[in-house]
């Protein structure tokens, strides 16, 4: 897969949440990963399943339930079911 950003290699993985860390000074880091819109509204995406990270411009992609729809990155056209590209422009995460 490559990078929506800058067209380099993606490197898979997974998303994960770990446990908070102690920072110096003895203080917590609780955060928790989400999504924010425009608006200001948080939206926690499911963890534990396959992402993508570029090395070169540190874009994350996090993939979804297979069986949910996907917007194309590249052309906005909805992908749906377990496709593996658009079926308008052929763009694809694999």
């Amino acid at each position: 897969m490559l990078c929506p950003n800058c067209q380099s290699p993606l490197q898979e993985g997974r998303i994960e949440l770990r446990s908070p860390r102690l920072w110096p000074a003895s203080r917590v880091d609780d955060a928790s990963l989400c999504f924010t819109d425009a608006a200001g509204n948080a939206i926690y995406p499911e963890v534990g399943h396959r992402g993508f990270r570029c090395r070169e411009c540190d874009t994350v992609v996090v993939l979804g339930r297979p069986d949910a729809e996907l917007t194309c990155f590249e052309c906005g056209t909805l992908i749906v079911g377990d496709a593996e590209r658009c079926p308008d422009c052929g763009w694809s995460w694999k």
